[in-house]
């Protein structure tokens, strides 16, 4: 068997072909560094107020109409104001804001939900490790967020914060909102928007990745989330990269908020745990480190089997040696 190279004008546009991928996803060419951090920030900066355009009308309409219960209700019942939400269309505001947000940047080709260079692989297999990752990481971060939480003095607030959007964004809407609509739409803007943005400037794919992973971190606003949520942006940004496709990554974040979600409508009869939550994860602490210890194998086995299958990434296939072999 010997060895024959290409000819140079060959292996240029080989080259040239795969540097060309890593925008396909966006339909963008690579631009300045000025002017992608900007067409980033604009992005975001109109999701944000189409997001906010119809709950914030509810919200004025539901103050006005409840101006005097609202006056009389003391600083600390925020209970009192959290039912006067609950019995509003609150809910269906955000639920049509995000449905707008989602809608714009798809129809406007912004970013694009295509299967990339996943046609050519097994879905079903795909499918199943992505799922199996997407709970180890979710038990990885509990066990993680169980063993710090005794120490961090926001924790309660924390889960009061989320009992009470619980509360807000009740029944179907909740899993409608956090268990799909909102994964769709952070997928679109941190891997599509962020991460597609970093990469048209000629970002370096794994900063890009590990950047715009600690960005999804940041953006959550809590020292608690904050190491799980970076760790998930940045496994989904990988996968972003190897695959020019936001399907994984929306996958993943779907099955990773919907089944704390529909665990948390399934059993609401924990009310009062918010208050000892401190004391109750500081019991359990081996069963926590337990959870770790268990999931990084099955993450590392789970990223092992997708490096493998999954199609090379932009830099591994534009540095090998371009060759064929001939009998």
């Amino acid at each position: 068997m010997e060895e024959t190279l290409l000819p140079k004008n060959e292996i240029t546009e080989l080259k040239e072909s795969q540097e060309n991928q890593i925008s396909e996803t966006t339909n963008q060419k690579p631009i300045s560094i000025g002017k992608g951090i900007w067409d980033i920030v604009w992005k975001f900066l109109l999701a944000y107020v189409i997001f906010l355009i119809i709950p914030t009308i509810y919200i004025i309409k539901i103050m006005i109409n409840n101006i005097d219960l609202i006056k009389t209700a003391k600083n600390n019942d925020i209970y009192t104001i959290v039912e006067i939400f609950v019995n509003s269309n609150l809910k269906w505001a955000i639920t049509i804001s995000l449905v707008l947000v989602i809608i714009v940047f798809t129809k406007t080709h912004w970013v694009r939900i295509s299967f990339g260079q996943l046609k050519e692989m097994k879905i079903l297999p795909f499918i199943c490790i992505l799922t199996i990752l997407t709970i180890s990481v979710a038990f990885f971060d509990y066990g993680y967020i169980g063993i710090i939480t005794p120490y961090i003095e926001d924790a309660t607030s924390l889960v009061i914060e989320l009992e009470t959007e619980k509360a807000v964004l009740s029944g179907v809407c909740t899993m409608l909102i956090i268990g799909i609509l909102a994964p769709i739409l952070e997928e679109i803007m941190f891997r599509g928007v962020l991460l597609g943005g970093l990469l048209n400037i000629k970002c370096h794919v794994w900063t890009a990745i590990i950047l715009s992973g600690i960005i999804f971190g940041l953006y959550h606003e809590s020292i608690i989330q904050f190491v799980g949520c970076t760790i998930f942006g940045i496994i989904t940004g990988w996968l972003y990269c190897r695959t020019r496709s936001l399907i994984p990554g929306i996958v993943m974040h779907i099955i990773n908020n919907s089944i704390p979600t529909i665990m948390s409508l399934i059993d609401d009869s924990e009310e009062n745990t918010n208050l000892n939550i401190a004391e109750e994860l500081l019991k359990s602490r081996n069963e926590l480190l337990l959870y770790m210890v268990i999931s990084l194998p099955l993450i590392i086995g789970c990223l092992w089997w997708l490096n493998k299958k999954l199609p090379k990434d932009k830099e591994e296939i534009s540095n090998e040696n371009l060759s064929v072999q001939t009998i």
